[in-house]
């Protein structure tokens, strides 16, 4: 078993959302035996970027860890409900 928690997030908000779908992707970069990298954006339904974003985690070892943590990092799709 493996668990993660943050040592740094950080966010860059490009431009403000107006109305419409956003088209939220994530990519997880790297995951290692002590630290994980993640990267996501934001986008308007025009493709136009509205926010940035990147994630480092720790690893820790004999920690339980949620399915849905699994998932991001093995670049899993998101559930269909996500998506709707």
């Amino acid at each position: 078993e493996i668990g993660v928690t943050s040592l740094d997030v950080t966010v860059d908000f490009v431009a403000p959302a107006q109305k419409g779908r956003l088209v939220v992707e994530g990519k997880s970069i790297r995951c290692g035996k002590t630290v994980c990298l993640a990267l996501a954006s934001v986008n308007d339904q025009d493709g136009k970027l509205i926010a940035r974003g990147n994630s480092k985690m720790i690893v820790l070892a004999g920690r339980s860890i949620s399915a849905d943590v699994v998932s991001f990092l093995e670049s899993d799709p998101l559930p269909p409900k996500f998506l709707s």
